[in-house]
């Protein structure tokens, strides 16, 4: 699953964005690649699409338009994260969104389908 099982040596930092219906294991999933990286001293930052709507977006909803909205505010946040060095983790239902505004950006991530 990508850079996560590299030697600390050879990992670069690094985006994952998990998508998937509610409940099919995003969460948990980013969990234990948070646990693999901390395996190497590496602390990721997980976006998880709840959390970022509970604490930043509160007023958007799950219509289709404003989990896009939500998917856009996470790619924004994951880019400012990435250029300070750090590895992200994003946790949504719909972070494909986020994977592709950050690809043609031309920002390298990886885009995980539960």
């Amino acid at each position: 699953m990508g850079h996560y099982k590299d030697t600390e040596s050879t990992i670069k930092h690094s985006i994952y964005c998990i998508c998937g219906k509610s409940g099919a294991g995003k969460t948990t999933l980013a969990n234990r690649i948070k646990g693999e990286l901390g395996i190497h001293n590496i602390v990721p930052v997980i976006l998880d699409g709840d959390a970022i709507r509970k604490y930043v977006n509160y007023d958007l909803t799950y219509s289709d338009e404003d989990r896009k909205r939500n998917n856009e505010i996470v790619a924004n946040i994951a880019e400012m994260l990435y250029h300070q060095g750090l590895h992200i983790i994003i946790s949504t239902v719909r972070a494909d969104i986020a994977y592709d505004i950050l690809k043609d950006k031309n920002i390298p991530c990886e885009l995980i389908r539960l």
